[in-house]
């Protein structure tokens, strides 16, 4: 599902944890995605966020996440993420 090039950014906006730079490429995003998994003990939710179906995942540290998909050609290309608790206020 994961294009080889794909992106995946993190916005904390210095409230939250946040990974501070991209993380690239297929192999990177799928251990970045294991490894968060595995803390989280809740499953995400469905909500749509920037004009796209995304997740909402909760954290073991309390803060929520919300993720919106790029998709092109059946693959993922791009995952934005926003951590700051003040742009998900109306998630």
């Amino acid at each position: 599902m994961l294009d080889p090039q794909v992106v995946w950014t993190s916005d904390g906006g210095g409230r939250v944890s946040a990974a501070r730079k991209p993380i690239r490429g297929g192999l990177r995003v799928a251990r970045a995605w294991l490894a968060l998994g595995h803390r989280s003990g809740h499953g995400p939710g469905e909500v749509e966020f920037n004009g796209r179906l995304g997740l909402l995942l909760p954290s073991p540290d309390g803060h929520r996440a919300a993720l919106s998909f790029v998709v092109r050609d059946g693959r993922i290309t791009r995952i934005d993420s926003v951590r700051n608790p003040d742009k998900l206020g109306r998630l």
